[in-house]
């Protein structure tokens, strides 16, 4: 005799639905400014904002700087979707710069908020002055480790770059988490 099962309702978790689930990281490419301002017309909000802006350190001269991303690339033709941000600016237009973004801020994230703001050892000094100057709380700078940098003959190697991060309200963040990164980055290859 052929034994008939019990339809068994599904669990809250799993039963279907039309919803998309929301992406956990969502990256924008292109000018901070222009997303920053689409976002907060559109009363959006977000959790944190990973920052890498331009170091402003491309060279001695004007012309050695305007040079932009060529400096990190051999081959345009490959990496066309990159985006030029430029290299140009000096430490007070980049300051500027910046504090006019971290400003807004406050009306992005969603608290605790989470700010972070990759840096080279040259914009250290100016993102932390930039960043308390802000109505984000600095609350430190955390190593990243390269490892596989090359040297530079009489002096320290730079295999080092450098993490500043804040919160946009005075919330203690309630996780741990280790005091350095230790990776290599993707090699570009032609």
């Amino acid at each position: 005799t052929a034994q008939t099962r019990k339809e068994k309702k599904p669990m809250e978790h799993e039963r279907e639905t039309n919803e998309r689930p929301q992406p956990i990281l969502t990256l924008l490419k292109g000018r901070n400014e222009t997303h920053l301002e689409q976002l907060i017309k559109n009363g959006i909000k977000v959790d944190a904002v990973v920052m890498d802006p331009p170091y402003c350190s491309g060279g001695s001269t004007t012309a050695a700087r305007a040079k932009g991303m060529v400096k990190y690339i051999k081959s345009l033709k490959r990496h066309v979707n990159l985006v030029e941000f430029g290299d140009e600016m000096d430490q007070l237009s980049y300051g500027a710069s910046l504090l006019n973004l971290l400003l807004k801020f406050e009306e992005l994230l969603k608290p605790p908020g989470y700010v972070f703001i990759f840096s080279d050892w040259r914009q250290i000094a100016i993102n932390s002055i930039v960043l308390q100057m802000s109505s984000i709380r600095f609350r430190g700078v955390v190593p990243w480790n390269k490892k596989n940098c090359r040297p530079n003959k009489g002096v320290f190697k730079n295999q080092c770059e450098f993490v500043l991060w804040g919160t946009v309200d005075g919330t203690t963040p309630n996780k741990y988490a280790d005091g350095y990164f230790e990776q290599s980055p993707a090699q570009m290859k032609d």
